[in-house]
């Protein structure tokens, strides 16, 4: 819940480009980012899991995602 309340937030990187928070508001705070963020986030986490799976490094007593 921590990843999927703060993924809006990594817009701030724009700054490094020069954005202003009106770039900032549209993008990742709109319509189409509710749409997009949240599978973002599904693939990310499946991914990483699948990840540790393959590490071998994933706690056994987490079932899989």
């Amino acid at each position: 819940m921590m990843l999927s309340a703060n993924l809006p937030d990594l817009d701030v990187f724009g700054r490094l480009f020069g954005e202003n928070l009106a770039w900032r508001r549209g993008r990742t705070h709109g319509p189409r980012a509710l749409l997009i963020l949240p599978i973002v986030l599904a693939v990310g986490l499946v991914a990483f899991d699948q990840w540790q799976s393959r590490r071998g490094t994933r706690p056994e007593a987490r079932p899989p995602v």
